[in-house]
């Protein structure tokens, strides 16, 4: 402790200079406040006190925040010291910052002094600043002083900037969770019920089904649109008569090519001619209906990719952070679809039908490129949201405590309308084919079903369709490596090839080679004749 006359090892009550000189006590009544001399107390009658370099082992470290004074806005890195009676900074980066010392107000006519007492070095002025940092900001009074090499932050004003809490230095005793969703009503916390009812009429333009896409078109995605980018060379391919489209589709097809027309994913070629123009394909989908597709192999291959990457489901679903108890996932619709073909790019993907020629205007399903594009700009779009996953168009937030994944899913969705991007409102219970909950990661129940009611394999592809199934859930049992074992394709086909057919050649006598061989491994052999 020091007295005024500076010396060290006594205190003020015992020193002998003060019962000479009747000095008056040097603390004031402010806490805080530090000594000031008496032939400066007639002039300079209040003091600042700023506080020293910390004496423990752990560190405060600075932190940046936004400065703007009349019309320069620049961020500068600031040390908050609850010690501190004022905000200062040095000379130095007051250049750095690009303000001119003429900018200063004349400075205050008292004297500030350290924490041990030591007057700082002289006040060149005071600078009128704005703060911010975050979503809070306050109007500050900036000492600027010589010397000065990290900057320090007030009391005051780490209060003003929710730094500290009001109650400061009093301890925090109790945490009591608020609405942080300031568009958010309480009664939408009361349960996950009614809180996904509040989601879906809130966000009901981002959140729609396959139902409503019947009176309503399907919006793009915001940025810019796809480019298809030729590599140098590139030969085009064009056909001139479409494939034949199965009798059992006939009515499907048309409908279909025409709802498409109509939300805006083709729009017909018209008389301009192409010299690229690819083959329609038709699959069937699960249950009615049909899955309108192109076969764009010969333009797949002089294309350059984009390449971004997309986590597995296995590294997505195991990223997830264990001690979560709340979850809840999205599924984009019709995703490639709401990604928008530059226009310069889209005779690229002309295709024949039999009802005419028809260019894409949205992502095609099926070009090598549509997958890596949908994936950046969905990464893009999402980047920053807290425990948040996905996998192309799969998205899955997670979270400890309820209040906080409510907040979670409504700045995830905010995002998804800022990006124009469209969500599956059927869509919200299984990722990727996991089921999450509070007591782990399990199968989903319908992959299981569809594994244990697959038909027999009658042909390679449909033994490979069985296999990759099943690989999807490899990780919960260990004996899908031995169980698979009879079903090497490659033997199969090696032993077929070893058949030996000697002298007789007839049709009989190569079916009859063929069973015995097929059926010592246990595989049922089928000829198709015509």
């Amino acid at each position: 402790m020091f007295c005024h006359c500076h010396r060290i090892g006594h205190f003020y009550k015992c020193c002998k200079d003060n019962k000479k000189k009747g000095h008056r006590d040097r603390f004031s009544s402010n806490s805080g406040a530090c000594a000031v001399s008496n032939k400066h107390q007639d002039s300079r009658t209040s003091c600042h006190r700023l506080g020293s370099p910390p004496t423990i082992s752990k560190m405060p470290k600075p932190i940046r925040f936004l400065l703007s004074s009349g019309n320069i806005n620049s961020c500068i890195k600031m040390l908050p010291d609850t010690g501190a009676n004022g905000t200062v900074i040095g000379q130095q980066h007051l250049d750095t910052m690009g303000i001119s010392r003429s900018c200063l107000q004349p400075p205050p006519p008292n004297v500030t002094f350290t924490a041990d007492g030591s007057p700082m070095s002289p006040d060149l002025g005071i600078l009128q600043a704005t703060l911010t940092l975050g979503k809070r900001s306050c109007l500050a009074r900036i000492q600027v002083h010589e010397n000065v090499e990290v900057p320090l932050l007030s009391y005051g004003h780490c209060q003003e900037l929710s730094l500290i809490s009001p109650d400061f230095p009093k301890p925090i005793l109790e945490v009591k969770y608020v609405n942080r969703c300031k568009d958010l009503p309480i009664s939408a916390t009361t349960s996950p019920s009614a809180a996904k009812e509040y989601f879906l009429w809130e966000f009901k333009d981002l959140l729609v089904s396959k139902e409503d896409l019947k009176t309503a078109p399907l919006m793009p995605m915001a940025g810019p649109p796809m480019r298809i980018h030729l590599k140098d060379g590139a030969v085009p391919f064009v056909i001139h008569t479409p494939r034949q489209i199965p009798f059992v589709f006939k009515d499907q097809d048309k409908g279909e090519l025409d709802s498409m027309v109509a939300h805006g994913i083709i729009k017909p070629a018209g008389d301009d001619p192409s010299v690229w123009c690819h083959p329609l394909v038709i699959f069937a989908k699960n249950g009615t209906g049909v899955r309108i597709t192109v076969d764009l192999t010969k333009l797949n291959s002089p294309v350059s990719r984009p390449a971004h990457p997309s986590p597995t489901p296995f590294t997505a679903i195991h990223s997830v952070d264990r001690k979560s108890h709340f979850f809840i996932t999205a599924d984009a619709l019709y995703r490639y679809w709401q990604m928008e073909v530059a226009e310069g790019d889209r005779h690229l993907t002309t295709f024949i039908t039999p009802y005419g020629s028809f260019i894409h205007c949205r992502g095609p399903i099926g070009f090598a490129a549509t997958r890596d594009a949908f994936c950046l700009r969905g990464d893009k779009a999402l980047q920053g949201v807290q425990n948040c996953v996905k996998v192309i168009d799969n998205l899955l937030l997670y979270d400890e405590d309820y209040v906080t994944h409510l907040y979670c899913i409504h700045e995830g969705l905010t995002r998804c309308r800022k990006f124009g991007i469209t969500l599956n409102k059927d869509k919200f219970v299984v990722f990727c084919g996991y089921t999450l909950s509070g007591d782990g990661i399990s199968a989903d129940h319908q992959k299981v079903s569809a594994i244990k009611d697959f038909p027999t394999p009658a042909n390679l592809m449909d033994l490979r369709s069985f296999k990759g199934l099943v690989n999807q859930l490899a990780e919960f049992t260990p004996d899908i490596s031995i169980a698979a074992q009879p079903s090497r394709c490659r033997s199969l086909i090696r032993m077929a090839r070893c058949c030996p057919c000697k002298s007789d050649t007839t049709a009989s006598n190569t079916i009859r080679i063929f069973c015995r061989y097929f059926h010592e491994v246990g595989v049922p052999l089928r000829f198709r004749t015509d």
